[in-house]
């Protein structure tokens, strides 16, 4: 059925994923997608913006299925050039669709909602730390953890003194339309790929995904967000939503793979901490 899709001589059609193939003409190689509802609603919504979200060439309905075609593109830039990249591409869509609006109960909501999670989260791992300071026997595990739990005290001060800001803030705010989900799996060739997560939201709200996205690269990170975050406002809410993702990513237990979880996040919390000490 998938060969028959499009008016095209394909050879070969071979899958990717269950909902992804790639199809291959004499010339040329396509990418078809099966697509849900949504996405295709939200593709709707923002086809005549002229996003850098790659479009699909042709479309198919049938059996109620929707089909994207797209062209397959190989992308060669190096893992620097498609972080600015991605960025980039996040500050055009900023550009091309940000509005300034009254701060809507929503996003009061959000923050309490940051607030609440936040609390829960470092309550949890207070009492797994005193479990470990109560615990007679300790071993190599038990060590990582009480020496390096101040950086999640750390931590736990600099997203509270955040908060605080954000409650005290009551003028308008700036939205604009998100790609939702800026990995590096969805980019390529200058333009992100795909239209299910979009939505409506903080214009830094892509920012600090793709910096989370990108955080192992040794670079000086501060140097390159600079370019794309120039008000107080939206450095103080990039530096929250960095910090409260890694608490999220945080676990205190005694198994190799979550120790080594904690070690690798507690140290991109430092270098973050240093790097971005002027966002505050």
């Amino acid at each position: 059925m998938i060969e028959n899709l499009f008016d095209l001589k394909f050879y070969k059609v071979s899958p990717l994923t269950e909902k992804t193939w790639i199809a291959s003409t004499n010339n040329d190689s396509y990418i078809i997608k099966d697509i849900s509802i949504i996405e295709y609603s939200n593709y709707l919504k923002v086809k005549s913006l002229n996003l850098p979200i790659i479009k699909p060439v042709e479309i198919k309905k049938m059996n109620n299925h929707i089909y994207f075609l797209y062209e397959y593109r190989n992308d060669y830039s190096s893992i620097y050039d498609r972080y600015e990249g991605m960025l980039e591409a996040a500050s055009k869509m900023v550009s091309k669709t940000k509005k300034n609006i009254p701060i809507p109960k929503m996003a009061e909501f959000k923050f309490k909602k940051i607030a609440v999670i936040a609390n829960d989260r470092f309550t949890s791992l207070e009492l797994k730390i005193r479990q470990i300071e109560t615990n007679p026997i300790k071993n190599d595990m038990s060590w990582i953890y009480l020496s390096k739990y101040h950086l999640v005290l750390d931590t736990k001060l600099e997203i509270y003194k955040l908060l605080k800001k954000f409650k005290n803030y009551n003028s308008s705010i700036d939205v604009a339309v998100n790609h939702g989900n800026p990995q590096e799996s969805h980019y390529l060739c200058n333009h992100f790929i795909g239209y299910r997560y979009i939505k409506e939201g903080h214009p830094v709200n892509d920012y600090y995904k793709i910096y989370i996205d990108m955080d192992n690269l040794d670079i000086n990170h501060k140097k390159i967000m600079d370019k794309y975050l120039s008000d107080e406002i939206s450095k103080r809410y990039f530096k929250l939503m960095v910090l409260y993702t890694y608490v999220l990513m945080l676990d205190i237990d005694y198994s190799y793979e979550i120790t080594s979880r904690f070690l690798s996040i507690t140290s991109k919390i430092v270098r973050f901490l240093n790097q971005f000490k002027e966002y505050k």
